[in-house]
């Protein structure tokens, strides 16, 4: 309810401009999902049968609120990270952590491209060679064919895990089943080497190039990135502080478990929900106008401040006036 009353108050532009509204928006949605499908699973009880759970399907509805919960859950203890920002031991390696965001959402978009065509290549090399089973004349020994690289889902499961040097070194071995003589007996045995050799060489050259060069342009993009939240630790943690004091202020309800109870702000959310639904002539938007006027003026005396300590020499101060 806190959250509606934010969207309605804000407008959907400037209350999805804060990154953690949509994450808090994605997290009680995800709650909602959880609640809908308990009330669906209850409900189907008066007339499905009673089944032990290894017969579920698996969109079954109880089987999907405990996945959506699990979602949630995780999700809703992750936002303490938000509240972290508030300490200036922990704020800036907080700070720090939600601008990585930013280089490894960059780092995967390369790396889907190198995976993506990794797969591609290597599941159509192996595909003819699913489920092929090797048997030895002499031992009578078994040798199956690794589902490594048989299909997409198979090959692009290995690459990943082979990101984390997780991945079997047989993962390029190539199976062929016995040859049948004139008899109908397994006797001959085949082998493609040219084709192993293949899926070998490009298996090493994707875990070289993503370990290697990949990761490590990942680890250098961060490093770099905590480099410069630490050079401008006051600026970068005073603002990430004031952000929270802000968005406490406008909020329009109790902290729980009071809030339930209807407060005098609270009130204005019905006010703006009839201006905007029922198209009643809306006031001009002073207050907006003058929030982002003392916003740029406070920011303006900080900068201008900062600059007159760092001509005189003096060391600055860290605290917010």
């Amino acid at each position: 309810m806190s959250l509606f009353r934010m969207w309605v108050l804000e407008g959907t532009k400037r209350f999805f401009s804060f990154r953690w509204n949509i994450y808090d928006f994605v997290t009680q949605l995800l709650f909602m999902l959880t609640a809908a499908f308990w009330i669906s699973a209850i409900a189907t009880l008066s007339w499905q049968p009673d089944l032990e759970r290894k017969y579920w399907h698996y969109l079954d509805p109880q089987l999907l609120a405990e996945g959506f919960f699990c979602l949630g859950t995780v999700m809703a203890f992750f936002r303490l990270l938000f509240y972290v920002q508030l300490n200036h031991a922990l704020g800036p390696l907080q700070i720090s952590l939600g601008k990585m965001t930013v280089d490894f959402s960059q780092f995967l978009i390369i790396f889907i491209i190198v995976i993506g065509s990794f797969t591609a290549g290597l599941c159509r090399l192996y595909e003819y060679y699913d489920g092929m089973i090797q048997i030895d004349p002499e031992t009578n020994a078994t040798t199956r064919q690794e589902s490594s690289f048989i299909n997409a889902y198979d090959t692009f499961t290995v690459l990943f895990w082979g990101l984390f040097c997780m991945s079997s070194q047989e993962a390029g071995v190539v199976v062929i089943e016995n040859l049948p003589s004139e008899g109908g007996e397994l006797e001959a045995i085949n082998t493609h080497d040219f084709t192993q050799m293949v899926g070998y060489c490009l298996f090493a050259v994707y875990c070289v190039f993503t370990v290697i060069v990949l990761m490590n342009m990942l680890i250098g993009a961060m490093s770099n990135t905590f480099q410069n939240v630490t050079d401008n630790l006051d600026i970068e943690w005073i603002f990430a502080r004031t952000e929270i004091y802000l968005t406490f202020m406008s909020q329009t309800v109790l902290p729980p478990p009071l809030n339930f109870l209807p407060t005098r702000v609270g009130a204005s959310v019905f006010s703006a929900f009839r201006k905007k639904f029922f198209k009643i002539e809306e006031t001009p938007r002073e207050d907006q106008e003058k929030f982002e006027n003392v916003m740029g003026k406070l920011v303006a005396r900080y900068f201008s401040k900062k600059r007159k300590e760092e001509t005189s020499g003096e060391k600055p101060d860290s605290s917010v006036d």
